[in-house]
Order: structure tokens, then C-alpha cells, then sequence
């Protein structure tokens, strides 16, 4: 949180008009998936129990998934040369929001992988981290295409569309 939470704030640099998208918007993520799981989801004696690797990867998601609408410290020369933006304001440069509203999925998955360790991402969570959020700009049938592979972490196999799902539905709600 303490690395990500300055970056999500610069979201609002390129998408001033759009709803918040910072860490206070994953915390209200986070706060619906409660709200919609069934209780015994958190009562580790229960069969319907999420394990702590699940409500992990929940959170992180949670708070990550939108990571990739903003540009990433050092990258603003990099983007502004491949989308050939010269003029000013190049924050809201229509050329640039269409960018990071289309590869924002894939562009915070990066960023995780290439930080995880940084960003206290257990190496053998990155990949389901990163697939989980990319889940919100897939359709259901590509959801189950593309995330059919079970997760086998802490002595628990774990489904990641579930979990996908989950995150699909605080976020839209």
C-alpha cells in the first residue's frame, strides 16, 4: 500500500472528469467484497473459509487492479515519444488516456511483476495477482478461457476465476 498509494493518486492527473480510481476506491473495493461474501467466508472453521493466500490476493487486487491508468515514475518521456505528444498539458492528452484506459489491466500486472519483490508480492503470487487483475476488462467466457489453471498455494488449491469474480463484482458495485 505504502508504494502504490502515491501512484494511484496521479490517476486523477490523467482522468480528472472519471469517478476516484486511487487507494480510497480500493478500500470501498474492499469494503463490498465483505459486504457481499456470506460471513462464514471469514470464519476460518467453516468449509465456505477463504484461506489467507484468497483474502490476500483480495486485497492486493483490490487495491492494484486499476494501478495501470496512470503514468509510472520515469515512464512520461518513454510515453510521450511512443505516442508522439509534444504539446502541453500532456497529462490529459486524448492519445494518452485512451492508452492507459485500454492497457491498464496489462500495464499494473508489469508493474507487479516487475516489483513484486519491492512491493512484498510473494514471487509464486505475482502471476495470479496480475491475472486477477486483468479479470476486469475480460468478458465471463474469457474469464473462464484464460484463467482456468488452479493456483495450488499454501497447501490449498485455489480458483482464481472465483476469486476474479469476487473482484469483478466489489468493483462494480
Amino acid at each position: 500500500m505504502a508504494a502504490i498509494t502515491p501512484i494511484l493518486a496521479t490517476v486523477r492527473d490523467h482522468f480528472p472528469y472519471y469517478t476516484r480510481h486511487d487507494a480510497h476506491h480500493g478500500f470501498r473495493v474492499t469494503k463490498r467484497i465483505s459486504q457481499i461474501l456470506d460471513p462464514e467466508c471469514f470464519d476460518s472453521g467453516s468449509e465456505l473459509s477463504l484461506g489467507h493466500i484468497e483474502l490476500f490476493l483480495l486485497i492486493c487486487a483490490a487495491y492494484a487492479h486499476d494501478l495501470g491508468m496512470t503514468v509510472f515514475p520515469g515512464e512520461e518521456e518513454l510515453l510521450r515519444n511512443e505516442l508522439a505528444i509534444e504539446e502541453d498539458p500532456w497529462e490529459t492528452n486524448e492519445r494518452l488516456t485512451v492508452y492507459l484506459r485500454e492497457s491498464h489491466s496489462i500495464r499494473g500486472g508489469r508493474y507487479i511483476h516487475e516489483r513484486a519483490h519491492e512491493l512484498g508480492v510473494p514471487e509464486n503470487l505475482v502471476g495470479a495477482l496480475d491475472a486477477m487483475m486483468r479479470s476486469h476488462n475480460l468478458t465471463v467466457p474469457e474469464l473462464e478461457q484464460q484463467l482456468r489453471e488452479p493456483l495450488a498455494a499454501a497447501e490449498r488449491v485455489i480458483d482464481i476465476r472465483q476469486l476474479a469474480a469476487i473482484l469483478c463484482i466489489g468493483d462494480a458495485i
